[in-house]
């Protein structure tokens, strides 16, 4: 892209309901354009920020717990975003940012992110998923997710974001 994307605007956009999804061929720009995002939301904390890389296998047990080998024997373990999550209801005073690149990727996204999906209809509300996995996604946490195509996104994902296709976007 040769012009600047409006980042006031695409701000705006977000804190219309803390989630925004960004659609565009160009991984990079995708990529940037989030993480400028991010650090203006957490005003530049980025401690705050947890940027996650969807992969074609990634699976429930990555994104939000579940059983797996630790040191030999297996355990119940949380998920990265899981732990993400759970540290931000704890500091709700601050602004948290997940961004998570690539979902269009993943082979099974229900399976990957549906807990996370679930919690962004009820935020502040604790619910349990896998039937014993407690989470919540709390009021100041910001979702961004990119995508380089939402044609095969199901509409239960795609009505959680405000979408914006970064390749028709109105520049500055």
């Amino acid at each position: 892209m040769n012009n600047r994307v409006n980042i006031t605007t695409l701000m705006e956009i977000i804190n219309l309901d803390n989630s925004l999804m960004l659609k565009s061929s160009s991984k990079d720009d995708r990529y940037n354009i989030a993480n400028e995002l991010a650090e203006l939301l957490v005003s530049g904390d980025i401690k705050r920020v947890l940027r996650y890389d969807m992969k074609r296998d990634t699976a429930f047990n990555d994104t939000i717990g579940g059983l797996r080998v630790v040191n030999g024997i297996w355990n119940e373990v949380d998920g990265e975003i899981k732990i993400f999550l759970d540290k931000a209801s704890e500091d709700e005073d601050n602004n948290y940012v997940l961004i998570v690149n690539d979902i269009d990727e993943v082979d099974n996204l229900s399976s990957a992110f549906d807990g996370v999906l679930h919690g962004m209809e009820e935020r502040g509300i604790s619910y349990i998923v896998d039937c014993k996995i407690k989470m919540m996604v709390s009021a100041n946490v910001y979702i961004i997710t990119t995508v380089t195509e939402w044609k095969d996104l199901d509409r239960w994902t795609k009505d959680r974001f405000s979408m914006v296709d970064l390749e028709v976007y109105i520049y500055e």
